[in-house]
């Protein structure tokens, strides 16, 4: 009778090179989020710097076209008065505009989509 049964070297050997495989599994799988984390902070933080400079420019133009009307001093009134009811409305809107994409986004980078292989309530009824 032979003993055909992996010997107790064997296993150990396999759950090394398994525990390898896994720390290197999650090492390479760090560096993926970290790096998608930080390609998208970076474009967040170029976006911002030219979404504010194009709204410095525009709302310098803005000033200029109503300074006639109102005075130079009434036109960057309005202008700031402009600015502050936009960071008033993006408080209020804070929640579906800030909050819910970022967590979207940090949900689907951490907790990996499950494929779903049951077969559909339209194949059952058949």
């Amino acid at each position: 009778m032979t003993n055909n049964a992996p010997s107790l070297r064997q296993i150990i050997a396999e759950v090394k090179q398994y525990l390898s495989l896994q720390y290197e599994w999650l090492r390479l799988d760090s560096v993926e989020k970290l790096t998608r984390i930080a390609s998208a902070l970076l474009m967040l933080i170029l976006s911002i710097i030219l979404v504010a400079t194009a709204l410095f420019y525009l709302s310098f133009a803005a000033v200029h076209l109503i300074e006639p009307y109102t005075g130079e001093a009434c036109a960057f009134a309005i202008m700031a008065g402009f600015f502050v009811i936009l960071l008033i409305l993006l408080w209020i809107l804070r929640t579906p505009c800030v909050i819910n994409p970022l967590l979207r986004f940090f949900y689907k980078m951490f907790i990996p989509q499950k494929e779903n292989n049951t077969p559909t309530s339209k194949n059952n009824e058949q």
